[in-house]
This record gives C-alpha cells, sequence and structure tokens, in this order.
C-alpha cells in the first residue's frame, strides 16, 4: 500500500505536466479557470471534442490590458460563480468565451514575447 501512495505523487505530477498547451481554437465548447494553490499555479482551461487543453496564466501586459480593460465585463460571469471540476481534480470556474478568447490570446502573445526576449538574452549570453 505505501508503494503505492509513493507511486501516486509523481504520477499526478506527470498528468498534470502533460495536459496539453491550451491554443486558440474554434472548436472550444467550454473554458475554465482552476484558480492556484501552493505549488500548482493558475491556469485556464479549454475543454473540445478532442480534451481538455491548459495555458498557465502569467502575467503579462497583454494580459492586463484585457483584465483592465474589460472588467466590467467580467463581473456578471464572476458573480454567477459557475464551478466545474477540471480533468486534475481541481474545483474551477467557468468562463464566458466573450472573456476567455480575448484572455487566451493575450497570454498566448505574452507568452511569445517572453520566449523571444529569452532567446535574445541566451543569444547576447553566447556572445
Amino acid at each position: 500500500m505505501n508503494k503505492l501512495l509513493i507511486l501516486g505523487a509523481p504520477l499526478l505530477a506527470v498528468l498534470v505536466g502533460c495536459t496539453p498547451q491550451l491554443k486558440p481554437n474554434p472548436n472550444i465548447s467550454a473554458y475554465y479557470v482552476t484558480p492556484g494553490a501552493g505549488f500548482y499555479p493558475t491556469h485556464l482551461c479549454g475543454i473540445s471534442f478532442a480534451g481538455e487543453a491548459c495555458l498557465q496564466m502569467r502575467d503579462g501586459p497583454k494580459v492586463k490590458a484585457v483584465l483592465n480593460g474589460n472588467f466590467l465585463n467580467w463581473l456578471p460571469g464572476l458573480q454567477a460563480n459557475q464551478t466545474t471540476i477540471a480533468n486534475s481534480g481541481r474545483r474551477s470556474y467557468r468562463l464566458a468565451a466573450e472573456q476567455a478568447v480575448p484572455l487566451l490570446q493575450a497570454l498566448v502573445d505574452d507568452n511569445k514575447q517572453r520566449d523571444f526576449e529569452r532567446w535574445m538574452d541566451d543569444d547576447d549570453e553566447d556572445d
């Protein structure tokens, strides 16, 4: 029994880490946000016929612009407090596509910018 418990934690870590990365896709039928806690970061997830995909939510200029620019539009969805259970087993909050699609695009754009900056920093160090 103890061996199963010892193997359970790495298995859970692998399953959480192997969730496909969420990308803009018109086939996504529902979006939700899984709040972070402890070592588990906050994720924006989407569900399509192919399954669940998630993207870690990280601060960035485009994400801030989306959140600040449309804050009043977010209130009804937040006040509805609709929850679901993600594949990770964590409680998650449903997010309307009107809010999720621009947020997802902002996350993707910010991540591309971070990757570009990291690539440029690595290139500068090689010189």
